[in-house]
């Protein structure tokens, strides 16, 4: 059975690591797909597609079943799936954090599930905010927080 996980992941934060975790151990493949690929350098999109995949890889170096993929954005909720699926190996399972993404799954008939790992604490917008203010270290993985020090992230999160 194959995952797919997608989201924006900027940054890749602890509920996404316990996540990706979880499919590790649940399913024979997981496919991470970094979304808004084009979008970086923005006070909503402040990592490239580059820096958040390299955050997932830092924090599982050895995981023989993960795939981590980039995709753009589609201006257009009707062929979005369509564009997903058609730029990523065959799944079976998806999951995001994003009620549209799993509503327009649930709308083509593929079943879609919700993260739940302290979807309420752990929010990307939350955490730039509290990582701009020096705070928040503890809702990223280690090999993250550690990231973004050494390219200036949180200064970048500062300036934008």
């Amino acid at each position: 059975m194959k995952a797919l996980f997608i989201g924006r992941f900027q940054p890749f934060h602890i509920g996404h690591y316990k996540m990706v975790k979880y499919l590790l151990e649940n399913y024979d493949k997981v496919i991470v797909v970094v979304g808004s690929s084009q979008e970086c350098l923005t006070k909503q999109n402040p990592f490239s597609a580059n820096e958040r995949r390299t955050m997932i890889h830092l924090c599982f170096p050895n995981a023989s079943k993960l795939e981590i993929m980039s995709l753009t954005d589609v201006s257009n909720d009707d062929l979005w799936v369509t564009h997903l699926s058609s730029n990523v190996p065959e799944f079976d399972h998806v999951y995001s954090n994003n009620d549209l993404v799993i509503r327009l799954f649930k709308e083509k008939g593929i079943e879609a599930k919700g993260m739940f790992f302290d979807r309420h604490k752990l929010e990307g917008k939350k955490i730039r905010e509290l990582l701009k203010k020096g705070e928040g270290k503890g809702l990223l993985p280690p090999e993250v927080y550690n990231y973004l020090k050494q390219i200036n992230g949180i200064k970048r999160l500062q300036n934008l």
